[in-house]
Formats: C-alpha cells, structure tokens, sequence
C-alpha cells in the first residue's frame, strides 16, 4: 500500500509487533477502533497476580466501601493525602457523583462544544441549563478567553473540560486551567476536569489540587491508558470540601472488591505504563502524517490522546457501510460547524492503522469513480 504505515522509520521493530508481550492476535475478530480502549491486553505478569487475587478474595463478603487500600496507593502516586482521592465505578459514576453532589434542577452548566457525550446527558438527566462554549473552526482550538466569557457572564454551579477533549483531542494549556480555575473560584464555581486521557497528554490539573484550589475537582480513569475498561475503575482527586461533598452521595459499595484489587496491582506495573503510552503516542503521530501525506478527502487532526480525529466531506452513511464490509468499527460523528463527517479514530495496532488507511483509500476510489459516472451521464 503507498504510503502505508508500515513505511514509516522505525514503526517495524517499535510497534509492528508491539512490544509483544500481552498483545493478543486479532484473529477473526472485529478491528475495534472506535471506543478509545488500549489495544494492548496485560502482559502475562499482573494477569497472573490477577488469578491469584481472584483467588483470595472472599466472595460472600462486601468490599471495602471506602476503598482505603486503593486510595492510599493512588494518593502515594500523585503525592497527595488519600483524603483527597475517592474512587469510582469508573469515571462515568464519578462524573454522576459530582452531579449529585453540586447540581440541582435549574443549575447552570457549563461544557465545551463538542465534548464527552457524557456530560450532556448527566445535565440534562439532573435538569440542569446547558451552556456550550464552541471550539474556533476550523482551527479547531478551545480558547480560553472565550471560556473565561462564558465563565463570567453565566456563573455556572459546575463548570466540565474534557482534558484532552474528547472528540478532538486537543488541551487547554496548565495556564489557561488557571485561569479558569481562578474565575471560578471567584464566581463560585466548580471546575471538573476530566482527565480521561491524561496519561497521553502528559500533564495534569493536579498539580491545581495540591497548589490549594478547593473548587477543582479532576477525574482519573484506569479504563483507559492503564488497559482496565472491563473493569471499571475510576478516581476523583481533590480538596477536602469537594471530596466530603461527594462522599455525601456516594453509594456505600460502589466498586467491587476484584476490580479495587486489580487497580491496585496495575499501580506497581508503571513501567508497563509508560512503555504501551509511548507506542500509543509514537504511532499516533506517524498516522497523522500517514493521513495527511498520502489522502485527498481525510484530514487527520493532531492529537494529545490515545484517539486522533480526522475530518472528510464524505457521508456518514458511506463510511460505515464500507467499515461494515472491512469489519472495521469506527465512531462516526456529525461535523458540527461544517458539512461532512468527523472520525473520532482510536489509535490501534499498526495492522489496524494500516487497514484504515486502506478503507479511506477505497471510499476516495468510490468516490471518484462516483464523480466520473456522474459526469458522463
């Protein structure tokens, strides 16, 4: 394939046979590329600490409803008091449980445009009034002064970035999270900053919590980056008022005693960590240049998250009937400032990049042929 991924320097020994151990062949399964997951399984080492946890635990007890052991080990990685760290069944529950601690029917908040699906839905099931700050286009950037605008002249109850965005992946800089962090606090005002993809990216609003910000609320995941979705295990850390506030409405056994056991044992494996996030983040660069180098009707976005968005006139309707035909899954959203579709693609191993590019290269043959049919008529 011209241009393929493979063809990049270096992507042979770092990432066509990624890292190797834990990588479970795909077989005759469906090319997931549409739910931002790792697509790496566990290396052989946790998973057999795994085994021997499930192994241990007894089942006819409840589990520890306030976590302690995870906490602590979570505040130890980020230097923070384990008071300051709640943890979740997953990030969505922790997301809920910010609502159920800080919104009531009426309640403004406010959200970027686009951004995780989940905050819409969490407002509008708490009834809450939605205020959406687009992002510019076609730059496609989340500017802070239009952010601090609406800041000022909604004085919303709860205030949500996702940190890379999600779909686009792009940040708002540790300054600009200042800023908002600041007017908030001065309008009275909760910031929650969903870290989702935080690993990826490389910075943290946490460093905002231990600066002494008690109006910042920042959520972590181990579904993500960590390779734990099947397990869902996600995790608040903040200031002391934000955290009792939220143990208020927490359910007393929210995350089982297998899952807090498995993120504990995933914590000592930080290594592993970082080595899949550098393969993660090396080859989503290079499919960025790989789209962009070498297609005509896709533009690849560039990215600080496990996902890269790319851009096409192209229908939806088209390109999930081709991915249906590859057996390829892939979230398709509407562009909501232009005409066409947006990718949100996540970031696979190199033979599923290489099979999505092929797919655009297809859909733009199609196309083209579409186009010559049309004029010959």
């Amino acid at each position: 394939m011209k241009g393929s991924v493979s063809d990049l320097p270096g992507i042979a020994e770092d990432l066509r046979c990624p890292l190797a151990e834990g990588v479970t062949p795909r077989g005759s399964r469906p090319i997931k590329l549409d739910a931002n997951e790792l697509p790496f399984d566990l290396p052989p080492g946790p998973k057999a600490e795994l085994v021997k946890a499930a192994l241990e635990i007894s089942y006819n007890r409840y589990p520890d409803p306030e976590a302690w052991s995870l906490r602590t080990k979570l505040a130890e990685r980020w230097g923070v008091s384990p008071q300051g760290v709640l943890v979740g069944n997953g990030g969505d529950e922790v997301l809920q449980m910010l609502f159920l601690a800080f919104v009531a029917p009426g309640d403004l908040v406010l959200i970027p445009n686009p951004s995780f699906s989940m905050f819409e839905r969490y407002a509008l099931a708490f009834r809450a009034k939605l205020v959406k700050v687009d992002f510019s286009y076609p730059q496609l950037e989340l500017k802070v002064e239009h952010l601090l605008e609406g800041i000022e002249r909604h004085r919303p109850r709860l205030v949500i970035l996702d940190n890379p965005n999600n779909p686009t992946g792009q940040v708002v800089d540790e300054e600009g999270l200042r800023e908002a962090a600041s007017l908030c606090a001065e309008k009275g005002s909760v910031l929650v900053v969903d870290e989702a993809y935080g690993e990826f990216y490389g910075k943290s609003a946490i460093a905002l919590v231990k600066e002494g910000f008690e109006n910042v609320a920042v959520v972590r995941t181990f579904s993500k980056a960590w390779g734990l979705a099947a397990l869902r295990v996600g995790y608040l850390l903040a200031q002391k008022p934000i955290c009792e506030a939220v143990k208020g409405v927490k359910q007393p056994f929210n995350v089982n005693a297998f899952s807090q056991r498995a993120a504990e044992i995933m914590l000592r494996y930080g290594q592993w960590l970082e080595s899949r996030v550098m393969s993660i983040v090396y080859l989503r660069d290079r499919i960025v240049n790989a789209i962009n180098s070498n297609l005509t009707l896709f533009r690849a976005r560039r990215s600080q998250a496990n996902f890269v968005l790319v851009e096409t006139p192209l229908g939806e309707e088209a390109i999930l009937r081709k991915a249906e035909e590859k057996d390829i899954k892939l979230k398709v959203l509407k562009n909501p400032f232009a005409d066409g579709c947006w990718i949100r693609l996540t970031v696979g191993l190199e033979e599923e990049m290489e099979a999505f590019v092929s797919l655009c290269e297809e859909l733009e043959r199609d196309n083209s042929a579409r186009r010559e049919h049309l004029m010959l008529a």
